[in-house]
């Protein structure tokens, strides 16, 4: 009886072994490692995918800013403004070969005593030090030019389309982006 009892127990950890083999020990030597090697290059490959999109960059220039605050307006450039025209969070200026498809951007053209006046009442509740940045393509070709307070931004560009998207969010309104 005793020997039929250890029989049956033997098959009993064969049948637990062969459903679940982590418990006996008895997996393939590297499994774990080599699945661990596939999950870490597919997660790298789809962080490398979503940064080959077309991301424009912000190049911080002091030359910049003095002009939007001496109100110098370049008529080769398409002027918009984010937020109210009395407070704006950011003034752009893109060339006009390009465009800006959002409505969050709403299009003017300044004389320079309003870009001056505009830029001397951009929005401060983030910080009350307003920097100008040359808006660049992932060329390197300069297609604009940002003066705000908010550094949380980012640009997309399509070179096919021409088109330029400037996000960054609402300093007034956390929870709402402002694009």
């Amino acid at each position: 009886m005793g020997f039929e009892r250890f029989l049956n127990y033997q098959n009993d950890a064969a049948r637990r072994s062969a459903s679940a083999p982590w418990r006996s020990g008895n997996y393939a030597p590297g499994s774990l490692t080599r699945t661990l090697w596939v999950v870490a290059a597919a997660m790298i490959l789809i962080v490398v995918s979503g940064c080959a999109q077309n991301y424009g960059r912000f190049a911080i220039d002091r030359q910049v800013a003095q002009d939007f605050r001496a109100g110098v307006v370049r008529p080769e450039y398409q002027y918009s403004y984010s937020g109210r025209d009395t407070m704006p969070y950011a003034i752009i200026a893109i060339h006009r070969t390009w465009r800006v498809p959002s409505r969050y951007w709403t299009p003017f053209d300044p004389e320079p005593a309003e870009l001056m006046r505009m830029s001397d009442n951009i929005y401060d509740e983030v910080q009350h030090n307003p920097y100008g940045a040359s808006i660049k393509a992932p060329n390197g070709e300069t297609i604009g030019f940002w003066y705000s307070n908010v550094f949380n931004r980012s640009v997309r560009v399509n070179p096919e389309q021409r088109t330029v998207q400037i996000l960054f969010r609402n300093p007034e309104n956390e929870d709402r982006p402002g694009w």
